[in-house]
C-alpha cells in the first residue's frame, strides 16, 4: 500500500472501527494531533480529518499491549 494518509471514512473500514470510534481514540489521546492524524488543509477548522494508517496501527498495537500487562498484573 502506497497512500500515506487516508480519510475517516477509509481508515475506520481497514482498521474495522466505526468513525465515532476514531473520533473517541482522538479524544481520549490514543491517537495524537500532528502524529497519527491532521486536517487535510491545514489552518482549516472544516477541512477533513486524515490519518496515518501505519501510525494509528502502532498506537493501537501498544494501547493492546499496555492493557494486557495491566491485565496480567492484576491477576497475579
Amino acid at each position: 500500500m502506497n497512500k500515506k494518509w487516508f480519510s475517516a471514512r477509509e481508515t475506520s473500514d481497514l482498521l474495522a472501527f466505526s468513525e465515532a470510534t476514531l473520533r473517541r481514540l482522538r479524544q481520549k489521546g490514543i491517537l495524537k494531533p500532528g502524529m497519527h492524524y491532521r486536517r487535510k488543509f491545514a489552518g482549516n477548522i472544516n477541512s477533513p480529518i486524515i490519518y496515518d494508517l501505519e501510525l494509528c496501527e502502532q498506537a493501537l498495537r501498544e494501547r493492546d499491549e499496555r492493557d494486557a500487562r495491566t491485565l496480567e498484573l492484576a491477576r497475579g
